[in-house]
């Protein structure tokens, strides 16, 4: 009988451990912290205050995605499911732009390209905080090498973006 009672407490306790971890759940709250942006040629980052809000709707699996840089306006997006089995979601900018995002590796992570420019954006948690990181690169190749089935493109970084947030809400 203490066998059975120690299984079900262990498997319980496992249960809740990956409720609490799981994606999007865990993820919900409101981060805030300083975002470092690394531009190409410069050691030195920028550094400005940078906050996400992740929050549940009205709508099942539909949450608030919310991004704030330094004093800019709030940018307001949707977190939408596509296929959540597959790890397949989208963020709705709500103006007619979708950017899809895959849950892969124990992160959010998606690749978008705008104005010349390809972003590699990454959300995950470490440590009970959140670590956001985009890469910028640019959209075209700046050398083409190799022949037949080994063609490799190479493109020109033009940034990187980290922020470790803290849970504030």
């Amino acid at each position: 009988m203490k066998q059975l009672l120690t299984l079900l407490i262990c498997t319980i306790s496992v249960a809740v451990l990956a409720q609490e971890t799981s994606f999007p759940k865990s993820y919900v709250g409101t981060w805030e912290g300083t975002l470092n942006w690394y531009k190409a040629n410069n050691p030195s980052p920028q550094s400005i205050g940078f906050k996400v809000v992740f929050a549940p709707t009205d709508t099942a699996n539909h949450y608030i995605w919310q991004l704030k840089y330094a004093d800019q306006p709030v940018r307001d997006y949707l977190l939408k499911p596509v296929d959540p089995a597959k790890g397949h979601w989208v963020i709705d900018e709500r103006n007619g732009i979708l950017l899809d995002q895959f849950w892969v590796g124990n992160q959010l992570t998606g690749t978008f390209s705008v104005a010349g420019s390809t972003i590699l954006n990454t959300y995950r948690l470490e440590k009970k905080q959140l670590v956001v990181e985009f890469h910028t690169l640019a959209t075209n190749a700046i050398r083409k090498s190799g022949s037949g089935e080994n063609l490799v493109d190479a493109f020109k970084m033009l940034g990187y973006q980290k922020a470790i947030l803290r849970k504030v809400k």
